[in-house]
């Protein structure tokens, strides 16, 4: 019954008025903590799974495809059907990078930090969206999580989670089909997302 049907144009998000330094803990990265809502922190953080922590992350640019994507948990509703998500890392500096997310059309985050050591990582950022649900289209924020592990071929174990943060109910009578506080957790259903090309039109 619930299905996310992609977005309606492209957003960008950015943290004005941020300065770039060297590595370590930067004072312009936005701490996970600070995007997750604290009555969900804990939950959604065990649901999720490992999230890679630390100031060195690996170098995560590349264009990926989450193929088949697969529904593990949501605090609302037992499953969903899903629809794959391409998504492309570019301009990576230290623990910033811009994301281009396509789950039907696509977005476009500026402002996207990483954490991590090794291989390991955890990218998160806050997405402002225009979603269509059955024909209706209503705004949306939304904290978007991705983990996993770098190799040459893709993203290993990588696991996906989002939080509504916010609805806009001005622009849908019944946007009642998402509310602030849901979230969603998917994984790439062959343990590998794998490296693609991205789309021509995208380029």
């Amino acid at each position: 019954m619930f299905i996310l049907l992609g977005f309606t144009k492209c957003d960008k998000n950015t943290y004005d008025g941020q300065t770039i330094v060297l590595l370590g803990q930067e004072s312009y990265v936005v701490p996970l903590d600070d995007m997750i809502p604290d009555t969900l922190e804990v939950e959604f953080k065990e649901h999720l799974g490992n999230l890679p922590e630390g100031y060195i992350p690996p170098n995560i640019e590349g264009e990926y495809v989450i193929s088949p994507k697969k529904f593990l948990y949501s605090n609302v509703i037992d499953n969903m059907d899903s629809q794959d998500a391409h998504f492309r890392i570019s301009k990576q500096h230290n623990r910033m990078a811009k994301v281009e997310i396509n789950e039907g059309q696509t977005a476009v985050v500026d402002t996207a930090f990483i954490m991590g050591n090794g291989q390991n990582f955890t990218l998160y950022f806050i997405e402002h969206d225009r979603m269509e649900y059955y024909g209706m289209v209503f705004k949306t924020d939304r904290c978007v999580v991705i983990s996993g592990e770098k190799t040459d071929e893709g993203i290993r174990n990588l696991r996906m989670g989002n939080i509504i943060l916010d609805v806009d109910q001005s622009t849908n009578p019944y946007v009642g089909v998402f509310s602030p506080g849901w979230y969603f957790i998917f994984k790439d259903g062959d343990g590998l997302a794998e490296n693609c090309e991205w789309f021509d039109n995208q380029k």
